[in-house]
């Protein structure tokens, strides 16, 4: 869930079971695995599209969902070479489009909800370059209109016995974290 331009919240169930959270305050954003009971936290730039683009350059590990939350989609019509309606489908009882979409290096799917809320209810990228030909699946479930978000969805207070873990930052974001501006 989002609120313009900087509020975040999101959680990721992935296939090995793992449960990781992320809430972001315009100020910093915070990273929990729930099950090891453990959370990074750090301060970023004032707005979702910077502290995107801030994690993307720190954890190097594609999120392919990320460029979903950037204010401006206008570069995703650059992207494809080629565009199908494929029909209406069905993701979780909720009916949607179900377009698809390639280029030279990925082919990506998505179902978008029909009526008034078209949430992005599903997405499927393969990477038909890379070795296995390695496919990302992910179901999309929770979206909410940012009237509907509490302010406190946006805010992570960790519990006493959880681990704050360190992360080699670079040296700029180490001064920002430590305070110096």
């Amino acid at each position: 869930m989002q609120q313009r331009p900087d509020k975040l919240y999101a959680e990721q169930l992935r296939d090995d079971g793992e449960i990781r959270k992320l809430w972001y305050d315009g100020n910093q954003v915070s990273i929990l695995n729930v099950g090891k009971n453990a959370y990074a936290q750090f301060h970023t730039p004032a707005t979702i599209d910077g502290m995107l683009d801030m994690l993307e350059g720190l954890l190097k590990e594609p999120y392919p969902l990320a460029d979903l939350l950037y204010s401006d989609l206008s570069f995703l019509l650059n992207m494809p070479d080629d565009a199908v309606y494929v029909g209406s489908s069905s993701v979780a009882g909720v009916s949607c489009k179900h377009l698809a979409f390639r280029n030279a290096n990925v082919d990506w799917q998505l179902w978008v909800e029909q009526g008034e809320t078209p949430f992005i209810r599903k997405v499927v990228i393969t990477y038909r370059n890379q070795p296995g030909v390695p496919q990302f699946v992910a179901y999309l479930h929770g979206w909410q209109r940012p009237a509907e978000s509490s302010e406190a969805l946006f805010s992570f207070s960790p519990s006493d016995d959880a681990e704050r873990l360190s992360i080699l930052l670079p040296p700029t974001v180490q001064a920002v974290e430590g305070g110096e501006q």
